[in-house]
C-alpha cells in the first residue's frame, strides 16, 4: 500500500495597509501622539502571543481602534519573551521600530491625510508604506 503524502496550503488575504514609523519614544507616548494627532481612541489591548518555540514564548504590544469602517493596529516591532532572547515581529524590517495596521473593507480609505498627519509629529521620524507582498513573515500579522 502507498502513502500519500500531501501538504496542506492556504492562502491567506492580507487586506489591510501597512506602515512602518520610526521613532524613539515607547508605545504608549505614541499611541497617544497618534490619539491627538488623528482624535482616534487607541487603546491597549492584551499582547499578542506569536507563539513558542522551545521553552519560549514570544508576545508583541499591541493598542487597537476600531471605527464603524475601519480597524487601526499600532504593533511594536520588538517582541518579548519569556526567557530568552527577544526578536522582531517582522524580522525582514529591522529599521522600522512600529507597524501601524490599518484595516478598511470600503473603498473610501485615503491615507495620505493620515500620513501627513503623523509625519507631521515631531516624535516620528520616517513614516513610509510598506508593501504587503514583499513581506517575508506576514503570517506574524494574522490576528
Amino acid at each position: 500500500m502507498n502513502k500519500i503524502q500531501r501538504d496542506l496550503y492556504v492562502d491567506y488575504q492580507h487586506d489591510y495597509d501597512l506602515y512602518g514609523l520610526q521613532t524613539l519614544v515607547p508605545e504608549y507616548k505614541l499611541a497617544w501622539q497618534l490619539n491627538r494627532a488623528l482624535h482616534w481612541q487607541l487603546k491597549k489591548a492584551a499582547d499578542l502571543a506569536l507563539g513558542e518555540v522551545g521553552n519560549t514564548s514570544y508576545e508583541v504590544s499591541n493598542f487597537v481602534f476600531t471605527t464603524t469602517h475601519r480597524t487601526f493596529r499600532l504593533l511594536k516591532n520588538q517582541t518579548f519573551a519569556t526567557n530568552g532572547p527577544s526578536g522582531f515581529l517582522l524580522p525582514g524590517f529591522p529599521q522600522w521600530d512600529f507597524f501601524l495596521q490599518v484595516h478598511d473593507p470600503s473603498a473610501s480609505w485615503q491615507p495620505h491625510t493620515m500620513v501627513a498627519a503623523i509625519e507631521a509629529l515631531k516624535e516620528v521620524e520616517h513614516v513610509a508604506q510598506i508593501d504587503i507582498t514583499t513581506v517575508e513573515h506576514k503570517e506574524n500579522l494574522l490576528f
